[in-house]
C-alpha cells in the first residue's frame, strides 16, 4: 500500500494494464476457439469429418503439409474468400501455420463468417514434425 500512495500515477497505470490484460484474456476465452494438440486433430478429422486449413505460404504448403489439408492464405479468410472450405461450416476446422501462433484473429474471422467449430493446432506444422508425424508433398 505504501508504494501505491507514494506513486499514484504508476500504480494507476499498472492497474489499467492489468485490467486490459484481463479483458483481453476473457474475450479470447469467450471467442470459443480452442487450441488443440496433434492427437486431437485425428479425432476431429475422423469422427466429425473436419478439415485442416493450412495458412502458410504456397511454397511452404507444396514443400510439405498435413495429409488432407486445404490451403488458404490468411488474406483469403480476411476477404471472406473461403469457398474451398464452405462445406465445413458445421464441422471442425483446424487452423494450421508454422508455429501455431497468431491464429486467434483468423479464427474469430471464421466464426463471424458462420463456422461453428474452429480450432488452432498447437505448435503448428513445427510441432507436427517434432512429434515425428508425416507431411505429404505435392
Amino acid at each position: 500500500m505504501e508504494f501505491f500512495f507514494n506513486h499514484p500515477y504508476l500504480s494507476v497505470a499498472w492497474l489499467v494494464c492489468l485490467v486490459a490484460i484481463l479483458i483481453t484474456f476473457v474475450q479470447d476465452k469467450l471467442a470459443g476457439i480452442e487450441v488443440i494438440g496433434n492427437n486431437m486433430v485425428a479425432i476431429l478429422l475422423n469422427s466429425q469429418k473436419g478439415v485442416i486449413v493450412d495458412l502458410r505460404s504456397v511454397q511452404d504448403f507444396k514443400s510439405g503439409h498435413i495429409q488432407g489439408a486445404v490451403h488458404l492464405l490468411p488474406t483469403d479468410i480476411k476477404t471472406q474468400n473461403v469457398g474451398k472450405i464452405e462445406q465445413y461450416k458445421d464441422r471442425p476446422v483446424v487452423l494450421v501455420n508454422q508455429d501455431g501462433l497468431n491464429l486467434l484473429e483468423l479464427g474469430k474471422d471464421l466464426k463471424k463468417q458462420g463456422f461453428t467449430k474452429v480450432y488452432i493446432l498447437k505448435d503448428g506444422v513445427g510441432g507436427w514434425l517434432t512429434d515425428n508425424l508425416i507431411l505429404v508433398r505435392k
